[in-house]
C-alpha cells in the first residue's frame, strides 16, 4: 500500500520542479472545485494512487514551468479551467507527483490517467475522495498564487 507524503515533501518536490518557492497555506480544500486529476498506478494496480488539483493550482504551476506570466494563469482562474497552451504544463506537474507516493519498499509509481474539466473526475477519484486516505493542500506559488491540491490513497 502507498503511503501519502508529508505537506513540506510536497511542497519541496513541487518548488524543486516549479524552480521558486512553494509555501503550504492556510484554508480548506472544497472538493467541488476539484476539476483535475492524474490517476496513478503501482505494478499491476490501477488507482493505487491520485492527485487532484483546482484549476488556479493547475493555472499558477503550469504557468510557473514555462515562466508563462501570472496574468495568463490569472485568466484561467477566472474562467475556472485551463486550454492547450497550459495543459501539458499541469500534465507534467501530474506526472511529477508520481514521485510524491514512491518509496524504497514500493513498486514504481507511474501517472496512468490524465483528466481535465470539462471532462467529470473518473468515479476513482470521487471514491478515493470519499473513503481513502487523503492530504488536502493550500499551496502558494511564489509570484503566481495559491491553489488547492489533494493527494489520496486508498484507506
Amino acid at each position: 500500500m502507498l503511503h501519502l507524503p508529508t505537506p513540506d515533501a510536497t511542497a519541496k518536490l513541487l518548488a524543486s520542479l516549479l524552480g521558486r518557492p512553494v509555501k503550504v497555506g492556510a484554508g480548506k480544500v472544497d472538493d467541488a472545485k476539484l476539476t483535475i486529476a492524474g490517476t496513478y498506478r503501482s505494478g499491476d494496480i490501477a488507482n493505487a494512487a491520485m492527485c487532484l488539483m483546482d484549476a488556479g493550482f493547475g493555472a499558477y504551476a503550469g504557468a510557473a514551468l514555462s515562466l508563462l506570466p501570472v496574468a495568463v494563469a490569472t485568466g484561467y482562474v477566472k474562467k475556472g479551467r485551463l486550454e492547450e497552451d497550459i495543459l501539458d504544463n499541469c500534465g507534467e506537474v501530474l506526472n511529477v507527483c508520481s514521485r510524491l507516493f514512491t518509496s524504497d519498499d514500493q513498486h514504481r509509481v507511474t501517472l496512468d490517467t490524465r483528466h481535465f474539466a470539462p471532462e467529470p473526475l473518473p468515479p476513482a477519484a470521487t471514491a478515493l475522495l470519499a473513503g481513502g486516505k487523503r492530504l488536502d493542500l493550500v499551496l502558494d506559488i511564489d509570484k503566481y498564487g495559491s491553489g488547492m491540491l489533494v493527494l489520496a490513497v486508498p484507506g
